[in-house]
């Protein structure tokens, strides 16, 4: 043989080899690639399903807070205290406001007017309430002006209102008054 024909066939025996290794190379990078996107499309194909049960759990929770919203509660109407929750509730709800918290002490106490220490109290007793209120700061007053407006009697003690914890246009009042009523006769 020529001595540049052995050199030619040497050359094209090793391009044929890299060709060989390169496509292998590439055949072995694009099984893997290809493997990777199966493996990506089941991943969120489970998410996918994992995201309609969320939807859907999501969609049953929402309707029972709206069916909440319409509930009301029947409290027996022989105590002041139970009426004045009943006003505040109804209050709160009309404005759209959350009422988080709401306490009435057990104990009556003897009844004394922060306004008028002088007038005549004789007959007349008071129990703490305490209650905290969310939302926007005109729905807030609102159902303090609904609760110091009802037909229960009730002195202010303290209004306390802060920002919002969860929305800027919201605040929290935490209100403490008196609630007074007549002492039962035995």
């Amino acid at each position: 043989m020529i001595p540049s024909t052995i050199a030619t066939e040497r050359l094209a025996a090793t391009i044929r080899r890299w060709i060989l290794v390169i496509g292998g190379f590439f055949a072995v990078s694009c099984l893997l690639i290809s493997g990777s996107a199966v493996a990506s499309m089941i991943n969120a194909s489970h998410a996918k399903t994992e995201l309609v049960g969320f939807r859907k759990d999501i969609g049953r929770m929402t309707e029972t807070i709206e069916r909440s919203k319409h509930l009301t509660v029947r409290m027996p109407k022989d105590h002041s205290s139970d009426r004045i929750q009943a006003v505040t509730d109804e209050a709160a709800r009309r404005n759209h406001c959350e009422l988080v918290e709401f306490q009435t002490s057990t104990e009556l106490q003897p009844y004394t007017s922060k306004y008028s220490p002088k007038a005549s109290t004789k007959g007349w007793v008071q129990a703490s309430v305490q209650f905290q209120l969310d939302g926007s700061f005109t729905g807030v007053f609102e159902v303090i002006r609904a609760v110091c407006s009802s037909p229960e009697p009730v002195e202010v003690d303290v209004i306390e209102i802060t920002k919002g914890r969860t929305r800027l246009n919201e605040v929290t009042a935490k209100v403490t008054m008196r609630l007074m009523s007549m002492e039962a006769r035995k």
